[in-house]
């Protein structure tokens, strides 16, 4: 019994397994309901793009738990042959991931969406750049299983932020999601080494630090003229003539925003005639 459950230890591929399976769950649960089933009935018509983002996405957490249960059965062989395709397709998810942010914020704004839907796409920049971060390290070090396999992990963890807001219980909790699957990781790193592992360490703060911080940093004046001068540089911004001079518009949010803080330098009626003459 005693050697049964040391070879169990040694072979750690069942929690890899069971983890790639809840990854795919939750993106199965929350997108199947507000994204395949009503494109299926029709009641959705989602840019070739989106579609392309949507699959890439769902082939990835797939590939996922493929290639943990080739690990569990011993079929390295055919493991790192599957890699170079998740190397491919981490590589379009980043494109597609790019493009899909920027332009749904782009969309959000000129529909009114103001400094929210630009203070969201500093949420998606930071998840994306994350995973990107994760599945390339991960690919580097794929000659050290652990670390690999905590990486690839991490790196799809770094995704299901946005899966699991669309799953109705858990939708209020994005941040309990990541602190659970993170600890998860890190109880089968001290069940199995009595130590937490550094790649779980500093991911896991990667990804907690982005939870939490991303909202706050998002309500910035900095951030919300890093995001108006990103999309301008694009030419994603609406025309300056489809400004409506609401509070909702994202040039005259920036604008008053950097306004207020050189009023902090000049006396109250200067600011008031700079505020008075941005809006005209």
């Amino acid at each position: 019994m005693r050697s049964s459950s040391r070879a169990s230890i040694r072979r750690p591929g069942g929690f890899f397994v069971a983890s790639a399976a809840v990854a795919l769950a939750l993106p199965a649960l929350g997108f199947g309901r507000s994204f395949v089933v009503p494109w299926s009935r029709g009641q959705l018509s989602p840019s070739p793009l989106l579609v392309a983002h949507a699959v890439a996405f769902f082939a990835w957490v797939v590939l996922l738990l493929v290639q943990a249960l080739l690990v569990r059965r011993r079929r390295v062989d055919v493991h790192r042959r599957l890699g170079w395709a998740g190397a491919g397709l981490a590589a379009l998810m980043l494109v597609a991931g790019l493009a899909v942010a920027l332009g749904s914020t782009a969309r959000a704004l000129a529909e009114g969406g103001g400094p929210a839907a630009s203070g969201f796409l500093l949420r998606l920049l930071l998840e994306l750049g994350l995973f990107t971060a994760f599945a390339g390290v991960g690919i580097a070090m794929r000659r050290r299983p652990e670390v690999h396999r905590r990486l690839m992990l991490l790196a799809t963890m770094s995704l299901m932020a946005a899966a699991s807001a669309r799953v109705p219980l858990l939708v209020d909790w994005p941040i309990a999601v990541m602190l659970a699957l993170v600890a998860s990781l890190a109880a089968f790193d001290l069940a199995t080494a009595r130590r937490v592992h550094a790649a779980t360490l500093w991911g896991g703060a990667a990804l907690m630090g982005v939870q939490l911080a991303w909202q706050p940093l998002s309500e910035t004046g900095t951030w919300q003229a890093a995001a108006l001068g990103l999309l301008g540089a694009l030419e994603l911004l609406p025309e300056a003539g489809d400004c409506v001079d609401s509070p909702h518009c994202i040039r005259c949010g920036v604008m008053q925003s950097l306004l207020g803080r050189l009023c902090t330098l000049l006396s109250r009626g200067t600011c008031h005639e700079m505020r008075s003459g941005s809006a005209a």
